[in-house]
């Protein structure tokens, strides 16, 4: 459904998040969290939180997208993941404000430009009690429960973005499809 590249009307954009790009979440928690893997290859720890802080760059796009890219003066990267982690995922759990640096800087940078985090980490396969609880100047991560909190917040993302103003606001659909043609 992501092409052709067009304005989407807002119940496009809504069935995009919740149907197609739903669907690339529940798979990921399927191959490395629910199923088991051969002992020769093990669980992957990095690559779910890796794929999660990915789809958090992109959906921060959806969500607050100038329609511009980082060299042309556009919000960049890193300003808009930790943006959609603050507002969208922390409005179904205000721990994720706390730690967005730390989901960042250790884990986001580190994993995709150096291959594992980059400082001090602890990612588990499934611990909803640890996650995102900080000890020893280190964030946990559930796997898991990083995955489920990506699905609710991109269904909570779809619900609550609107027509509103003609404006570039965070949530409008003037926001998403300005993003949808500089992700093009």
């Amino acid at each position: 459904m992501w092409y052709p590249i067009k304005n989407f009307t807002l119940g496009e954009a809504r069935t995009f998040l919740r149907k197609d790009f739903a669907k690339v979440v529940k798979r990921t928690k399927y191959l490395y969290v629910e199923r088991k893997p051969k002992k020769s290859i093990g669980y992957g720890f990095f690559e779910p939180i890796l794929l999660c802080l990915c789809w958090c760059d992109f959906l921060g796009a959806l969500y607050c997208g100038d329609g511009k890219n980082n060299r042309d003066g556009g919000i960049g990267s890193t300003k808009r993941s930790k943006r959609f982690i603050n507002e969208v995922l922390g409005a179904l759990n205000p721990n994720y404000e706390k730690v967005s640096d730390d989901l960042i800087k250790v884990y986001r940078h580190g994993t995709v430009h150096a291959y594992a985090p980059a400082g001090a980490f602890d990612i588990r396969r499934s611990d909803k009690g640890q996650h995102l609880q900080r000890k020893g100047g280190k964030v946990t991560i559930s796997a898991e429960h990083f995955l489920d909190d990506l699905l609710e917040g991109t269904k909570y993302f779809a619900k609550n973005l609107h027509n509103g103003p003609k404006s570039l606001s965070a949530g409008t659909l003037v926001a998403f499809n300005k993003a949808r043609k500089e992700l093009a």
